[in-house]
């Protein structure tokens, strides 16, 4: 789960590749800094719809949804939001979200 995490992060800090430009900007415009924040998963589904969670340096927990569904990578838009902050714990994530949050310290060095 950390290599993940770990491949994950690397790949919203500096990838070029499909979504990441995109994901840094929705991200950043949300508050959220993508160079000191972990992304947690990332997944697609049938329908083009891509989610994911993001946990911040000041350990905020998000979950976020991009529609890519007839769009490029670069017009993907975020239409989904949830603020898991308080409630990750109650989250099938959760395992996730620790790993994530203890991986923080050394994403950041």
């Amino acid at each position: 789960m950390r290599d993940r995490i770990a491949e994950l992060t690397g790949c919203l800090r500096r990838s070029d590749e499909k979504l990441f430009p995109r994901l840094r900007n929705v991200l950043s415009q949300r508050g959220v800094d993508p160079e000191t924040s972990v992304l947690v998963e990332m997944f697609s589904d049938e329908r083009e719809f891509e989610y994911g969670i993001v946990v911040t340096a000041r350990g905020d927990v998000y979950q976020f949804g991009l529609d890519c569904m007839g769009r490029e990578p670069d017009a993907a838009e975020l239409i989904e939001w949830i603020d898991w902050t308080t409630t990750y714990q109650l989250a099938a994530f959760r395992a996730h979200v620790d790993a994530a949050l203890e991986y923080l310290p050394e994403a950041n060095q």
